[in-house]
């Protein structure tokens, strides 16, 4: 399994290579195999993905752990597997500094009521605690490390910590179609790395 490219954006002369989870699966668990540096490309078949030095790239990861792993494997001590495993992903990512620009971006809500919850372990109400604890910890090794972080959660998350219902079909899954998110979420990336520059 390996992250996919879902668009690359050539926008105010800034490339920028979005990764995400949620359509192959993944996670923070297996992250460490799937990820290398290599004079600034990730190799395993990241390559393909053409990034070059200095590039924005922007990684989604951590969803399916919140939703999945955490309850499954560390439902007793689940803040410290968070800590742990958040630590990891973070000095993963730290290696590539000086080659492109890491970006990491903030974890996904809940999905909605109505979801196939077949895979997900762990209550709604648990689920929203690993996710809202998890991304306060993003958060602050992102600062600790000097790495960028995007917050995008207010953009996607309603009242009650799920996705907002008019960005998914699915009611897990934030709809790539909908012209809407996409134009919120494009701006939002684009304004954020501007203000890096």
């Amino acid at each position: 399994m390996k992250s996919i490219k879902i668009k690359n954006h050539w926008l105010y002369g800034m490339p920028i290579t979005i990764y995400t989870l949620l359509r192959e699966g993944l996670d923070i668990f297996n992250i460490g195999t799937n990820l290398e540096n290599h004079q600034g490309i990730f190799g395993k078949g990241h390559s393909k993905y053409n990034i070059k030095e200095k590039d924005f790239v922007i990684f989604f990861f951590g969803w399916n752990d919140m939703q999945k792993n955490i309850n499954l494997h560390a439902a007793d001590r689940w803040r410290e597997e968070i800590d742990d495993l958040l630590q990891k992903y973070v000095q993963t990512i730290s290696m590539s500094k000086g080659h492109i620009i890491p970006i990491i971006a903030n974890i996904y809500p809940n999905p909605r009521a109505g979801a196939d919850l077949q895979t997900m372990r762990g209550s709604e109400e648990e689920r929203r605690n690993y996710f809202l604890y998890a991304n306060d910890v993003l958060r602050n090794l992102c600062a600790k490390n000097g790495i960028l972080f995007l917050n995008l959660y207010e953009l996607v998350a309603d009242e009650n910590n799920c996705i907002r219902e008019e960005f998914t079909t699915d009611n897990i899954h934030l709809d790539g179609n909908n012209l809407k998110l996409v134009a919120f979420v494009e701006d939002r990336i684009v304004k954020f790395c501007q203000s890096y520059l």
